[in-house]
């Protein structure tokens, strides 16, 4: 009780708070009542929190215009929290060197300018990108030494099951020993092996007597922040192509997926705004190794990390679609289709608040899919028209989907009105100049429509009759893969 009151005297503990509740309101799908609280003052927390609004609209909605907003407010944070960090003085009642805090929002601030600059799609964007990131992934680097010196075994995760091993084990497991969380570790054997199966486990004590030392806002922050910066770019590193970390290797670019999905882990298990983007990483990546592995995947044991990481956050924002939108996933990967669509469809009923446009258009991208693997072809029309109600990106692809539905259907003479569209929307969406490779993908099958048309003795205007396997499927084979799968739109 002595530490925890302690802790919660922490100078900065007040506005971290303050700041907390916008990621709250943020997390909950109301970025209105996050903006009012974030806009309220001016510390490095709530400008951080603007550009994290910013950048998520303009994200997950591919809204370039707004990544001007979002910078701006992120270098306003980076700015402010250098200045903060240059006036630190010590503190008595923490057990980290004073100012570490405003050192984590200036990686956090610079991380995601980084990111803004590569959301740019232009090679200027690009390099300032990898200049960015490798700023902070200095910053989480020396972090990690002086938050962690002897590693993090000691710290408890989500996990709370260890992996089956394929192997005898002579470690013992019996009731007499303390409880412990186990995290995952990946083994090489087959080509997915890597992916797909976890043969050995690391097994973690599980402390409540250390746990209760982090109750100050600021030092779990402190905690939790360093062990997120620190996991996703030893993540993010270990998934890029040999190839590329080859090249990224010269900038001083190194990975360990195990102590990146431990430290990742560790963060997830915190309470602070990093543990939920900690979450949301494990279950992207726990998702999309169970996807890219298939039948080599350990399925029970990556649905039981994937849960537990869900579990955990989900009662604490039950409106969030995010968290919607992995539950369903779960039940869809559980081969319970029928059950994600219900949380889906529960998710974007009228009451519930979508103030969160560009969160709200995961929902309605993932039901569309799961629609259409059912074949409840209407109803998955209907979510691929209105996807082009809720983000700007292309719009053409929604309607080619869309119009392959009715195909299947019987419903031609619809899907030609969805076909003659296509033409004006295809040519609004460019990246630098150039077409969207799906978009490059539906004119050439457009043209293949047209030619095929003419060869039959048909009225070229009416090329649909020509068709004879739905686009919908044809697409729906070619590209519902992990990316897609993921939601990322």
């Amino acid at each position: 009780m002595e530490n925890k009151q302690a802790a919660q005297e922490h100078p900065n503990a007040p506005a971290l708070a303050n700041a907390s509740q916008g990621f709250d309101h943020l997390f909950s799908n109301d970025i209105t009542g996050a903006r009012k609280v974030f806009a309220a003052d001016a510390t490095p927390f709530h400008l951080l929190g603007l550009g994290i609004c910013a950048f998520l609209e303009a994200a997950l909605g591919m809204e370039a215009g707004l990544m001007g907003e979002a910078s701006r407010c992120l270098a306003l944070s980076e700015a402010e929290a250098k200045k903060q960090s240059k006036s630190v003085k010590p503190n008595p009642n923490s057990r980290f060197p004073p100012g570490l805090e405003w050192e984590i929002v200036t990686a956090d601030a610079v991380v995601l300018l980084g990111l803004t600059h590569a959301l740019s799609e232009s090679y200027m964007g690009y390099l300032q990108c990898i200049y960015a990131l490798n700023n902070a992934h200095g910053r989480f680097t020396k972090l990690h030494k002086t938050v962690f010196p002897a590693g993090m075994d000691q710290y408890s995760t989500p996990a709370t099951t260890p992996t089956i091993s394929r192997k005898p084990s002579a470690t013992s497991l019996s009731p007499a020993q303390p409880p412990a969380s186990v995290v995952s570790r990946s083994s090489a054997g087959s080509f997915f092996g890597r992916w797909g199966r976890s043969s050995s486990s690391l097994t973690v004590p599980n402390s409540a007597a250390l746990d209760a030392s982090f109750d100050g806002p600021v030092e779990e922050m402190i905690v939790s922040g360093t062990a997120f910066g620190y996991g996703l770019f030893n993540l993010v590193f270990s998934l890029l192509p040999k190839k590329v970390q080859g090249v990224v290797g010269f900038f001083g670019f190194k990975h360990d997926r195990k102590a990146a999905l431990q430290a990742l882990a560790v963060s997830a298990a915190k309470t602070d705004v990093h543990s939920v983007f900690s979450g949301l990483v494990l279950m992207t990546y726990h998702g999309a190794v169970l996807l890219v592995s298939g039948y080599q995947a350990d399925e029970a044991h990556i649905l039981k990390q994937y849960k537990a990481i869900v579990d955990k956050i989900e009662p604490r924002y039950p409106e969030g679609a995010l968290w919607i939108l992995n539950r369903a996933k779960i039940l869809r990967m559980s081969h319970d289709a029928e059950g994600a669509i219900r949380v889906l469809q529960d998710g974007l009923r009228p009451e519930r608040n979508h103030s969160f446009v560009q969160a709200d258009a995961l929902l309605v991208f993932e039901l569309a899919w799961t629609l259409l693997a059912q074949r409840r072809y209407q109803e998955a029309a209907d979510m691929f028209i209105k996807m082009t109600e809720l983000n700007t990106w292309s719009h053409g692809t929604y309607y080619f989907i869309a119009a392959g539905c009715y195909i299947s259907l019987g419903n031609r003479q619809k899907a030609q009105e969805l076909m003659d569209r296509l033409p004006t929307l295809l040519d609004k969406k460019k990246i630098n100049g150039k077409d969207l490779p799906t978009e490059v993908l539906i004119k050439k099958k457009l043209e293949f429509y047209k030619a095929k048309q003419l060869r039959r003795g048909g009225p070229e205007q009416n090329f649909v009759d020509a068709i004879q396997i739905s686009p919908a499927e044809e697409i729906g084979i070619c590209m519902i893969s992990p990316i897609f799968s993921q939601g990322i739109v």
